[in-house]
């Protein structure tokens, strides 16, 4: 409800960063899915995926399957920001396109893999 509070131009970032502090609450997907959860039906649904998928990359690193077990149990209105947002994030820890493409393959869907190596949390 505090993000709700803030005025609007800056109420993304809010939901963005409340998403991102979930990565600190647990490392169970099904709690962590939980996080953004009641905002599923609203707009800030997305910020709040992209907070916390790009978080549990940086903080889990390259070598966890975290971030993607958390993109493919969210609901799928967040999916594609999801998967985006692991693809900017893994920029900051691997420069080499082919690094990057490494890491999206873990990815089963052909059309979230993409998205991924696109890089972009379409927000």
């Amino acid at each position: 409800e505090l993000c709700r509070t803030v005025p609007g131009k800056f109420q993304d970032k809010c939901f963005m960063t409340f998403g991102r502090d979930g990565s600190l609450i647990s490392s169970d997907v099904s709690v962590l899915k939980e996080r953004c959860a009641p905002l599923k039906d609203s707009d800030f649904y997305s910020p709040c995926v992209v907070g916390l998928g790009g978080q549990l990359v940086i903080r889990y690193n390259i070598d966890s399957v975290l971030p993607f077990e958390f993109c493919d149990a969210i609901a799928d209105k967040g999916k594609k920001s999801c998967y985006g947002t692991l693809g900017a994030s893994v920029r900051r820890l691997l420069s080499k396109k082919e690094e990057i493409i490494k890491f999206c393959e873990q990815i089963r869907d052909l059309l979230y893999r993409e998205v991924c190596v696109r890089g972009s949390s379409n927000i």
